[in-house]
């Protein structure tokens, strides 16, 4: 840190015994002085396994058989801090891996990806050259962590990402508006219908305490999933390059559950509260 950033971040990994610490750091010079943000994590290696992530049965399902498939393209979409580092990280170890080649762009204060090959480069970096390495180094899976935020996210249309299973995350906070903005892309509607598998919206929400449980007085923070999968009929509404309205109307129609009513069920239940919805989808 030279003191003539206003901000800075890293990672770094602290070897505690038989086991390492992750150290995600944040350093913000103010006119007040040193503020120092550290992010504690174990890096054992151990990601947690798909139904470790909170997705209900029909979800995790949904998943896997996207998963299963040679090729195409699986976004998933949060604010910072949401958790779709790990979840990206969930989704690549489940891929089959025994006769194909992996690779995985990690951001620096990221989620170790489970790949054999793992880059950390700045952002700009990565956009710039992750498809002309992929291509060089003939991988079959792609993972990429941090790369595709705003509108930098139409990098996922990629001619060099065909043919290839492609794990994204990116920022945007609603998952029709991410597809209504990449099919208003050159070609990209119809670059969507052939490759688009899945997007996975989620949100880290704190869970209201169970009652009955001897630590009742802590809530729980975990995850909240909307799971858009991609069937015949959203495909060939892509094709025709009908309004988003109707994209919205088909997956409803097809069992689609969008985040809001999930949260409003969630508070209904007695699960979450309803100041903690309203901050998830503010």
């Amino acid at each position: 840190y030279d003191g003539e950033q206003s901000h800075c971040n890293g990672r770094a990994v602290c070897p505690l015994g038989e086991q390492n610490i992750l150290l995600d750091v944040s350093m913000v010079s103010g006119d007040s002085g040193l503020a120092i943000t550290l992010g504690i994590r174990d890096t054992g290696g151990e990601v947690p396994a798909l139904d470790q992530l909170g997705l209900d049965a029909v979800d995790l399902a949904c998943v896997r058989g996207v998963l299963d498939q040679p090729a195409g393209l699986v976004l998933l979409s949060g604010p910072a801090r949401s958790g779709c580092s790990t979840t990206l990280a969930s989704l690549l170890a489940a891929v089959p891996h025994e006769t194909r080649r992996s690779m995985a762009f990690e951001r620096v204060t990221g989620t170790p990806l489970p790949s054999p090959t793992r880059l950390v480069l700045p952002p700009e970096e990565a956009r710039r050259c992750w498809s002309e390495i992929v291509v060089g180094q003939n991988v079959d899976v792609v993972a990429l962590d941090g790369v595709f935020t705003g509108v930098d996210v139409a990098g996922v249309l990629a001619s060099d990402a065909s043919g290839r299973l492609l794990l994204a995350t990116t920022d945007w906070s609603d998952s029709f508006a991410l597809i209504d903005f990449l099919s208003s892309r050159p070609g990209g509607a119809q670059i969507l219908a052939h490759r688009l598998r899945m997007v996975v919206q989620q949100r880290m929400a704190r869970f209201e305490p169970a009652a009955d449980t001897a630590n009742s007085a802590v809530a729980r923070t975990r995850p909240v999933f909307e799971v858009l999968v991609v069937n015949d009929a959203l495909r060939d509404a892509l094709h025709a390059g009908i309004p988003v309205a109707q994209l919205r109307a088909l997956a409803t129609a097809g069992g689609h559950r969008h985040l809001g009513e999930q949260l409003h069920a969630l508070v209904a239940a007695g699960h979450l509260s309803a100041s903690e919805a309203a901050r998830i989808l503010s």
